[in-house]
């Protein structure tokens, strides 16, 4: 059997290519450097709160999962994809740090739920979820799809009635769907 995401490494990120980053212009941008600046980002607009909490937190630990790809996975040691890539300009645009802690998608949600991470990359909001994390707004749509070898003659849900499939678990499972 092909394994997908293992597969999805190979493609460029050419698929999410409407993605781009766009945030607010705020106070001046004076003291940013040149090197710093991207076309398309120059500022992000922080409250007071918000701004005396990152003095106060310099450094963000930051989940990273191990084979998530093309958004959140670990390639010879180093944090990679498009939520890495993300929070890097994110954090490079007000000024902090970031340490990625490495691990299994269970133990990091774990982490985050007893406030040993501050920031949980790519994560679906739950209702069980909400009681312990905050959520901010989306960055990305990612629209679930099913990938077949060419020939297949998969067209809809129902087509897969005859076909064997196969999941990743842990499946955030909508009623009525399997």
């Amino acid at each position: 059997m092909i394994n997908v995401f293992r597969w999805f490494k190979l493609i460029p990120f050419i698929f999410i290519s409407f993605l781009s980053l766009s945030f607010t212009v705020s106070s001046s941008t004076e003291n940013q450097s040149k090197d710093q600046s991207n076309s398309n980002v120059t500022s992000l607009v922080l409250t007071n709160e918000e701004k005396r909490w990152l003095q106060q937190h310099p450094t963000l630990k930051v989940h990273n999962e191990l084979d998530w790809a093309p958004f959140n996975y670990n390639e010879k040691g180093i944090p990679t994809g498009f939520s890495i890539e993300y929070m890097n300009s994110l954090a490079n645009i007000i000024g902090i740090e970031v340490e990625y802690v490495s691990g299994e998608w269970g133990e990091l949600l774990e982490k985050a739920i007893n406030k040993e991470l501050d920031v949980m990359l790519n994560i679906v909001k739950t209702p069980e979820r909400q009681k312990h994390l905050i959520y901010t707004s989306s960055y990305t749509k990612n629209s679930n799809v099913i990938v077949s070898l060419e020939g297949n003659n998969i067209s809809d849900i129902n087509s897969l009635s005859r076909p064997k499939i196969s999941l990743e678990m842990p499946l955030i499972a909508f009623p009525g769907l399997l």
